[in-house]
């Protein structure tokens, strides 16, 4: 399409659904890229200079889009900004708008609490505001009553000299009152453009005589008397009480070139009407020129005629197939056969929404799924990295642990020169510089400047040696001996046995020169008895996993709780459950939370609108209803055991720490048991001295059988389906009874609150109505004071049409007489409420079966 839009003029682009009208808007404003061609707004072109062309453009869309936390000033003073208008003057510019599209009273209100036709004046104020050159507006007056589209037509009117203003309209009449310019467009092309004169005179239907018929009133005989002076007249259309004739073709157009011809004609028609008036039973008559309603649907007509015959009689198959469906009788489903359409219509539903959304299905599954492994297999870790299974080899190398470092060696002899060259080369594979000295190592170390800092002292000097022999010794009268003396830094832990091991390697490199021999030395710890560290270990992980991070992960899985049950049945069993009924309890577990969590979810549902808040919120809840209540739990139990017991009833009231104590409960009857079975016996009979222990709520307890047995307490004889501190049925009756009663509370609410509340008030609220002394007996769900027995106070009765009082009274009978099948719809005393405003007010009405029945009325 082609269209020019002049400055200073309305421009109106009619057509029919589907036309591309929105379309064609989205692609001038720059929403949608066009597939070829361009737009150039303002000398811009709107694909190439996007940014410089919106600049000009006010654009009010179709559909209303405005944020619900904003009232109406914040909304036109947020797009004042937007559009870059003087911050000094938003305030006035704000004020002048509301004024221009009336909504000065609503200027503080939500955009929430503005009725549809309202909401179309602040999307239209949101196009106006800043002074915008171009208007681009979509249907700008859908929604609004008679009386505020006259109002809107009078706006665009005085701005239309200082806009350029293009608009969309299904409203013939407005496009007929506001266009300077009209384009219809169908099937995305632009069939014609012109002004609304020049579109009448080339697709008008000429004029049109109306005639209000009385009872014997003879059409043709009419219409024979109107072709004597236009001959071409004829029927167009005729009801029971008005006909409609066409007084000229097309053709007969082209013929009349003057304007006057057709005016003679018109005068002799009607003076010969006129004076038989009463012979041809004419109650009115009337003479109507063409509109542009007829302009539409000739131009409508003629496209249709021009399609291919093909598509005529697919149209018209497809019309007798719509009609045989109309008349077929259908018979619907009922009992467990209407149930399953139900399930199976939801289960399509949800899963079309997962295919629209994935991400937030891929937040929901996927998430707690990698969430709850994560805490399984950190589990795991922390049960290998605290309990060590076997120990490995120190290589006590000097250069390796302590990296470069330097030693010393001193002999007391030439002679030993040999031996005292053979450590310095032993001392330099391990990286250590060794300096022969002749003073005593004391004094040595601690002379220059080696002592002042002491960090790198300590880290430096690690070890070194003096070679002596006993020939100096006069208590020595044998063959003089060698002496050996290793020294060490003994802040160094393993500076003794690598310095002892400098002057074995230094001996035997002198004895086998040649062979290059070397010794290497090895550290290797023994292993102690770990039992303790085993029930410590799984009593720092059930805090962890238990108290922390399955509260943490389980708010997400209310969300995907089938995954969770079957994820349970293979995996869990492994990591961290002791036998098969806890792996069967886990199951349980699940499948209880999802019945209690998940009516739940609705509950919160009621009171939020968007669903990823209600998401956000209930996680939010949950996780802290999780781990708080888990905490607090545990902190006072640990001072107040029976408050603990109290405390936990309540808080097991919440789905979620119900789930995470059961969880605990399975963590610990699965965990201790299976590590009594590792302590060794040693360590086992120590602990298991009663005195040595807490009681029954100490760890050992289940693992001593002297001690347990007796009261069936041990580990390996408990059951997860049992009640009280062991078992998980006190939590599985919870979550059942939770999710019994958080379901009973929803249907309540959603079905049948409202039926039981009207019920009461209906009950307890019908009263003989008492005035002037004598008694009505009117009954209402509302409270009639004073009435006069028609359910209105007598002042409200005089401002009354008669016809309401004579409809509320045919009403009243036909509910007394308990004839109210009658009527297809039947309204008494209906009143509505909304706080103080009273919406609905004491409406009474019937609608007749096989009837039309028109309600009009303003916005609000």
């Amino acid at each position: 399409m082609s269209l020019n839009i002049y400055g200073g003029q309305i421009t109106v682009l009619l057509g029919h659904n589907g036309a591309g009208k929105t379309t064609t808007m989205n692609m001038i404003t720059g929403i949608f890229p066009p597939t070829s061609g361009t737009a150039y707004i303002g000398g811009y072109d709107i694909r190439q200079q996007t940014r410089r062309a919106r600049k000009s453009l006010g654009l009010c869309p179709q559909e209303n889009i405005l944020y619900s936390e904003l009232d109406v000033s914040q909304h036109l003073k947020l797009y004042a900004v937007l559009k870059g208008y003087p911050w000094a003057d938003v305030n006035n510019e704000v004020q002048k708008i509301t004024v221009l599209v009336d909504l000065t009273d609503k200027a503080n209100t939500m955009s929430t609490d503005l009725s549809g036709g309202m909401k179309r004046k602040l999307s239209l104020g949101i196009a106006l505001i800043g002074n915008t050159e171009i208007l681009i507006l979509d249907e700008p007056t859908s929604g609004m009553d008679p009386e505020a589209r006259r109002h809107m037509w009078d706006v665009l009117q005085n701005i239309r000299s200082e806009r350029t203003i293009l608009l969309t309209t299904h409203y013939m009449e407005e496009a007929d009152a506001l266009a300077d310019r009209i384009a219809i467009m169908s099937e995305g092309e632009v069939k014609c453009c012109g002004s609304p004169m020049f579109l009448k005179k080339a697709f008008g239907a000429g004029y049109h005589l109306r005639i209000a018929k009385n009872r014997h009133f003879d059409s043709q005989s009419v219409l024979k008397i109107i072709r004597k002076t236009m001959p071409n007249a004829d029927i167009k259309s005729e009801i029971n009480s008005e006909i409609i004739y066409s007084l000229e073709d097309s053709d007969e157009r082209e013929r009349n070139d003057t304007q006057s011809e057709t005016n003679g004609q018109l005068i002799q028609l009607f003076t010969h009407l006129e004076a038989r008036k009463y012979e041809l039973n004419i109650e009115t008559y009337g003479l109507t020129v063409t509109t542009m309603e007829d302009v539409f649907l000739r131009v409508g007509n003629e496209y249709m005629d021009n399609s291919s015959a093909e598509e005529l009689s697919k149209a018209s198959t497809n019309s007798l197939q719509d009609a045989d469906l109309l008349s077929h009788n259908i018979c619907r489903n009922t009992g467990n056969k209407l149930k399953a359409q139900q399930f199976w219509a939801l289960l399509l539903k949800r899963f079309h929404y997962a295919k629209r959304y994935w991400p937030m299905i891929v937040l929901q599954t996927v998430l707690p799924a990698i969430l709850f492994m994560c805490i399984l297999l950190l589990d795991q870790s922390l049960k290998k990295s605290t309990v060590q299974t076997s120990t490995k080899n120190l290589e006590l190398n000097l250069k390796s642990i302590y990296g470069q470092t330097e030693g010393f060696i001193q002999s007391s002899s030439a002679a030993f020169k040999p031996l005292t060259d053979k450590y310095i080369q032993v001392s330099k594979t391990q990286d250590m510089t060794a300096t022969e000295i002749t003073e005593n190592p004391n004094t040595w170390a601690l002379s220059g400047n080696r002592g002042d800092d002491i960090s790198k002292y300590i880290n430096t000097y690690l070890v070194g040696a003096q070679i002596n022999d006993t020939a100096d010794d006069t208590t020595n009268t044998g063959e003089p001996e060698l002496i050996l003396k290793p020294w060490y830094n003994q802040e160094a832990i393993h500076s003794l046995p690598v310095s002892i091991n400098f002057l074995y390697e230094t001996l035997l490199k002198q004895k086998f020169n040649n062979k290059k021999p070397s010794i290497t030395l090895y550290n290797h710890p023994v292993l102690y008895d770990q039992s303790g560290n085993k029930m410590t270990m799984i009593s720092v992980t059930m805090m962890v996993t238990c108290l922390l991070l399955v509260p943490l992960t389980v708010p997400f899985i209310g969300a995907s709780i089938i995954l969770f049950i079957v994820f349970a049945i293979f995996d869990f069993d492994k990591i961290f459950m002791g036998n098969a009924s806890n792996a069967g309890g886990l199951f349980i577990l699940f499948l209880a939370f999802g019945l209690s969590a998940i009516p739940l979810a609705y509950l919160f549902s009621l009171r939020l609108k968007q669903p990823s808040t209600g998401y956000a919120v209930l996680v939010v809840v949950y996780l802290l209803s999780g781990i708080a209540l888990s905490l607090i739990v545990f902190f006072v139990s640990m001072q107040a055991p029976d408050a603990a017991n109290a405390l936990e009833g309540v808080a097991n009231i919440m789905p979620v720490y119900a789930m995470s104590h059961g969880i605990q409960k399975l963590y610990k009857l699965g965990s201790f048991g299976d590590a009594c079975g590792k302590l060794t016996r040693e360590y086992l009979a120590r602990q298991c001295d009663y005195q040595k222990i807490g009681g029954e709520t100490d760890e050992y307890w289940g693992c001593c059988r002297t001690l347990c047995e007796p009261t069936h307490e041990c580990y390996d004889q408990r059951n997860a389906f049992q009640w009280g501190k062991y078992g998980i049925v006190t939590e599985l009756v919870y979550l059942i009874v939770t999710a019994v009663v958080y379901t009973a509370l929803l249907s309540l609410i959603e079905g049948n609150f409202q039926r039981l509340k009207y019920m009461f008030n209906k009950n307890s609220k019908t009263t003989a109505v008492v005035n002037n002394g004598y008694s009505t007996g009117q009954q209402s769900v509302v409270l009639d004071v004073g009435n006069n027995g028609y359910g209105m106070p007598f002042a409200v009765q005089q401002m009354v049409d008669s016809d309401v009082l004579v409809e509320k009274q045919r009403i009243d009978g036909l509910v007394g007489a308990d004839s109210v099948t009658s009527d297809a719809i039947v309204v008494q005393n209906l009143c509505k409420t909304f706080k103080a405003f009273p919406a609905v007010d004491n409406l009474s009405f019937g609608v007749h079966k096989e009837e039309c029945f028109g309600l009009l009325g303003v916005n609000g």
